[in-house]
């Protein structure tokens, strides 16, 4: 897509810290230029109400744009991050999805309603979603999805504000969700097509 340059955020916060973070800029569209530089911006820095300013930052993400029409505009950006020596990186995967009329962020709860019936069909149709990034193999998909259901789980993971993100791609929507801590994954990611989930459309 020539419309997009990627570019790559290295301003550490420290000389302790290490910050590479892959990000997508548009051509002619400076406001979401901005969005994406300041999402990235907030990526980089390290929470000093829970470490020290001079804490050791590692971040390597990649990015990819999964949509971009006239409408909206989807980016993720994935890879581990660890902070202070912790024993183990997280692997992380961030979603941006941008309204390009309003030029805000959308949240899941602005697209669909995310009731009882939406998590029945969830579990009923999710399916692996491919690409551009998963957190685990297509083989054992079946059983990751399982881990997440209501069967496993106590809480209903679409119940909490913020706890799902979610990302659009042409062929449908891919949900992330916090992983079980079992599965060894930090994130699960799944697909549904757009049809699945028509009559959630808000």
């Amino acid at each position: 897509d020539d419309s997009i340059t990627m570019l790559v955020y290295t301003e550490a916060p420290n000389k302790n810290s290490s910050v590479e973070i892959q990000y997508p800029q548009f051509k002619n569209n400076d406001a979401l230029n901005a969005m994406v530089y300041d999402k990235v911006q907030s990526l980089a820095q390290i929470d000093t109400s829970l470490f020290s300013s001079d804490a050791r930052l590692n971040i390597d993400y990649q990015a990819d744009v999964t949509l971009n029409n006239n409408k909206v505009v989807s980016i993720i950006f994935w890879g581990p991050s660890s902070i202070d020596d912790a024993a183990y990186s997280t692997n992380n995967l961030i979603t941006m999805n941008v309204d390009l009329h309003s030029m805000k962020e959308l949240n899941l709860k602005d697209l669909y309603t995310t009731n009882a019936d939406f998590q029945a069909v969830f579990f009923e149709k999710a399916m692996f979603p491919e690409n551009p990034v998963t957190s685990y193999d297509k083989a054992s998909f079946p059983e990751m999805l399982k881990l997440q259901s209501p069967e496993y789980q106590t809480v209903d993971p679409f119940s909490i504000e913020g706890n799902v993100k979610f990302f659009l791609k042409p062929d449908g929507i891919v949900f992330s969700l916090p992983a079980v801590h079992a599965t060894g994954s930090d994130h699960f990611e799944a697909q549904l097509k757009y049809s699945d989930i028509q009559q959630f459309y808000l």
